[in-house]
């Protein structure tokens, strides 16, 4: 059921269409009379094969060393990874590549190019925390999406 949700989704927001998709024969994919009701071409690799998955493996082990990159120059503790890993996929889909034509996995997907003037700070709490009187340890703050702010408090 999860991945006629995602196929919805993907149609009705982004108005495309998914013209196949790949999976590790999990048996959430097994949807034959969907995928071809949808003229989905689902391909599926070995079991317990990653090697398979080269370019998913790739990007995923990416994602984990700008992570924690960015955790390290931040000196952000460990626990605060999965929001590491949200601002990571934020700036790298905000990122030009040359294998699309130097545009960004953004502009792909929305068809405009994203908005550079809201910046994200990462590891300087200094700005918000005089004006919401929290010590750092206490709270993180996260950018998601366009231009909204979230402030998590951590006690």
């Amino acid at each position: 059921m999860h991945v006629q949700n995602f196929v919805a989704l993907i149609e009705t927001q982004f108005h495309n269409t998914i013209k196949c998709i790949r999976s590790d024969n999990g048996p959430e994919f097994f949807q034959k009379n969907y995928f071809s009701s949808k003229g989905i071409l689902h391909q599926t690799s070995c079991v317990y094969t990653p090697q398979q998955n080269g370019r998913v493996e790739r990007k995923h082990q990416h994602i984990l060393n700008v992570a924690r990159a960015l955790m390290f120059q931040s000196n952000i503790p460990k626990h605060f990874l999965s929001y590491a890993i949200k601002h990571v996929v934020f700036l790298i889909n905000r990122v030009p590549s040359p294998v699309i034509q130097n545009k960004t996995p953004f502009e792909l997907l929305h068809n405009e190019p994203p908005d550079f003037n809201m910046g994200i700070t990462i590891g300087n709490y200094n700005n918000l925390m005089s004006v919401m009187h929290f010590s750092w340890r206490n709270f993180i703050r996260c950018l998601y999406g366009d231009t909204s702010w979230t402030i998590q408090l951590f006690f």
